[in-house]
């Protein structure tokens, strides 16, 4: 009987239970999770939900619904993927420059790619928590409990994101499978998405509003009578939905446009393009969007291209500290056999195009300096030809032309 209330009453309020896939998990199957808040969200929305997020209470419910509502934002969404891809791939964990096979083989694992992705988000939202549950079989689940249930500061899973009391997860026994990544106050690289996200998307809003406004001609239209104002009127109604107006004839219709603005949208253009910047500054580093990049200088580019690669790389020292520090300890006590000195790792990734290679060659030639062959083949990426690849010397050939050219010639006659 309580069991059913339980989940009745669930259904009327909205709260989502733990699926079966995650029934031993401790934590997650306490906290009682409610679906985001998706509503149109203000700037002065956004601060108060930042004093919460930021008080003693550390209340983020309020602050991380706003996120899940600007992570819609197609140029949020699309650099938040940019730098999770960055992340995921090229993974694997070395001992005395060999692969431990034992333990590599889980990055090819789901498990393992969705915990990767959640200390990642750590990067864009702050504080997390995840809930491991894996075997050395290569069986494994991994649960990201809500933000909203957590308390870094105090170190807390509450049931209702407004209690005060809860899970001590750093204590047995969560600790056993609890593991933490970012830090206790850390708020996340969306905190800086939050403002300029939010105009955009009201300045969006205001486009269209502006398009369809000043966009379609109005119709205007004159009567000297009432009779002829009301034929105006029904044909103007069954003329679509563009605007018009009736005015008595000898009436003056005048639409005043803002000072410097004209009939064009270039301020809303220039808001837009903004706001845009803001957000890629805040997450790559960089303010070149995709159109900037296509018609932006060599120079331009590689700047940016670098202040982007700056970045993917602290994401990426990140992670290994996060492997190395708190996920190998966890792969030890489930009964992994990880040596001392063993060290999760990022294969090394080949930055260089070919045609700067080509050029540090030629310019290692023209200086004098000797650079064996294989050392080029494998440097440009070509399989070095076998002796049966080579082309056949042409001997005869040659030797013929070298005897020609041997024998003397008969001198002319006088």
């Amino acid at each position: 009987m309580t069991n059913w209330f339980s989940s009745w009453t669930n259904k009327l309020t909205g709260y989502i239970q733990a699926s079966g896939l995650f029934k031993k998990m401790i934590i997650v199957n306490r906290t009682m999770v409610s679906p985001v808040q998706r509503q149109s969200v203000e700037v002065g929305q956004f601060k108060e939900a930042l004093r919460s997020a930021e008080g003693w209470g550390q209340q983020r419910r309020q602050l991380l619904d706003i996120y899940a509502n600007i992570e819609l934002d197609e140029l949020v969404k699309e650099g938040m993927k940019r730098r999770r891809r960055s992340v995921c791939k090229d993974l694997t964990i070395m001992l005395d420059g060999k692969e431990l096979e034992d333990v590599e083989h889980l990055t090819r694992k789901s498990f393992f790619r969705k915990a990767i992705n959640a200390v990642m988000d750590s990067r864009f939202y702050g504080h997390s928590l995840l809930e491991l549950d894996w075997n050395t079989d290569g069986d494994g689940v991994t649960a990201v409990v809500d933000r909203r249930h957590v308390k870094p500061r105090f170190g807390l899973v509450v049931e209702q994101p407004f209690d005060m009391s809860g899970m001590e997860y750093r204590n047995p026994p969560f600790n056993k499978t609890a593991i933490e990544a970012g830090d206790d106050e850390d708020l996340g690289d969306l905190l800086q998405c939050c403002i300029p996200a939010i105009l955009r998307r009201m300045n969006y809003s205001d486009w269209a509003e502006f398009a369809e406004t000043m966009g379609i001609p109005i119709k205007e239209g004159k009567y000297t009578n009432e009779e002829a104002r009301g034929i105006l009127e029904e044909a103007f109604k069954n003329l679509g939905a563009a605007g018009w107006i009736v005015v008595p004839d000898g009436a003056e219709f005048k639409v005043h446009n803002p000072a410097n603005v004209g009939q064009n949208s270039d301020i809303f253009e220039a808001l837009h393009r903004a706001c845009s910047n803001s957000i890629s500054i805040a997450l790559l580093g960089n303010s070149m969007t995709t159109q900037e990049a296509e018609s932006g200088g060599y120079a331009q580019g590689k700047v940016q291209q670098d202040s982007e690669s700056d970045v993917l790389d602290d994401d990426r020292q990140f992670m290994l500290m996060w492997l190395n520090e708190k996920l190998t300890p966890y792969l030890q006590r489930i009964g992994f056999n990880i040596p001392e000195g063993a060290e999760w790792v990022y294969e090394q990734e080949e930055r260089m195009g070919k045609l700067d290679k080509l050029k540090v060659l030629e310019g290692m030639h023209r200086m004098g300096v000797p650079v064996g062959m294989t050392t080029i083949y494998e440097w440009m990426g070509i399989p070095k030809p076998s002796e049966d690849d080579l082309p056949p010397e042409q001997e005869s050939d040659d030797e013929d032309d070298v005897e020609e050219e041997a024998k003397p010639k008969p001198a002319k006659a006088k």
